[in-house]
């Protein structure tokens, strides 16, 4: 479970609504007036991909690296109750919502939306091409339950539903550790959760999308990194720029061990690159590859 600190990275702490079809959503529409006697307070807040700064100093970079569009933040007050923020951040696409919410991702889901997380007072979830938080400056039980009110008729008021990335059904389900996937398409996520080698040893970038995953099974644990890229070439130059930047370098077969033991391994299939990191054993590594090949294979 996250703290409410740890958690607002990149959900700053600061029924009315009615569905609408894709495409022509109001934000301002799809946010309650009120809820269990918290009102709406004050003007309702916006901000854009060159405002977004002046609202989160600090933490606006990563929603720019999921193509955010515009946020709008309303605050709810009720008498001798804490404060209750709503924030509904439009990222362009359902795939750069469930990548927004991804990126910070622990705990499982609450059924609200189509992925969601609650923990100390901070609500997160994803619907559409919406990514929401709803957050309260304190817990209460009656604080909680208006968060979770409050998500609820955001996400009902959202018509369109969204998909999850179709790369995701690249990774193996034996031994997943679903609350740690990570989607991506620069190098400012991965080197966050997982650095490798320099700034982008693995030619990512706006065309590029990205998995990261950890991996528990009787054989240990384990991350699987998977990147599609735009051509062969690309995912051939990744695969020869990750063998020379490890240390030490991937073999002709593209194994290495570390100086600590654990096993890198590497290849490509056409356009996609999977590269297993701090595996217990090469055989670990292999079939962790193995079966990440098979359902890419399936995909075709």
């Amino acid at each position: 479970m996250r703290s409410l600190k740890a958690g607002a990275l990149i959900c700053v702490l600061s029924v009315a609504a009615c569905s609408a079809r894709k495409g022509d959503m109001n934000p301002a529409a799809l946010v309650p007036a009120e809820i269990s006697g918290w009102r709406a307070a004050g003007e309702d807040l916006r901000y854009d991909r060159t405002t977004i700064f002046r609202y989160i100093d600090g933490a606006g970079e990563v929603y720019l690296q999921y193509g955010f569009r515009e946020v709008l933040v309303r605050e709810y007050a009720r008498v001798e109750a804490p404060r209750i923020t709503a924030q509904l951040f439009d990222m362009g696409t359902s795939e750069e919502a469930f990548g927004i919410f991804s990126f910070e991702r622990e705990d499982e889901s609450v059924g609200i939306g189509l992925d969601s997380e609650y923990a100390a007072g901070l609500l997160r979830f994803w619907k559409g091409r919406f990514f929401v938080c709803v957050s309260a400056e304190a817990e209460t039980p009656e604080s909680q339950s208006a968060v979770i009110e409050i998500g609820k008729a955001i996400s009902g008021a959202i018509g369109e539903q969204g998909d999850r990335p179709g790369i995701l059904a690249i990774l193996p389900d034996e031994g997943l550790q679903r609350n740690t996937v990570r989607y991506f398409h620069t190098p400012f996520c991965l080197i966050y959760h997982y650095p490798i080698g320099d700034q982008n040893l693995l030619g990512l970038g706006e065309s590029t999308e990205g998995l990261l995953a950890s991996y528990r099974t009787d054989a240990g644990s384990a991350r699987l990194v998977v990147i599609r890229y735009p051509t062969e070439d690309a995912s051939a130059r990744a695969l020869a720029s990750l063998a020379r930047g490890s240390t030490p370098a991937l073999d002709k077969d593209g194994y290495a061990q570390k100086q600590d033991g654990r096993w890198t391994g590497a290849q490509i299939a056409g356009r996609v690159l999977l590269a297993a990191f701090d595996n217990t054993t090469r055989s670990q590594a292999e079939a962790l590859l193995a079966r990440a090949a098979r359902k890419l294979e399936g995909m075709k």
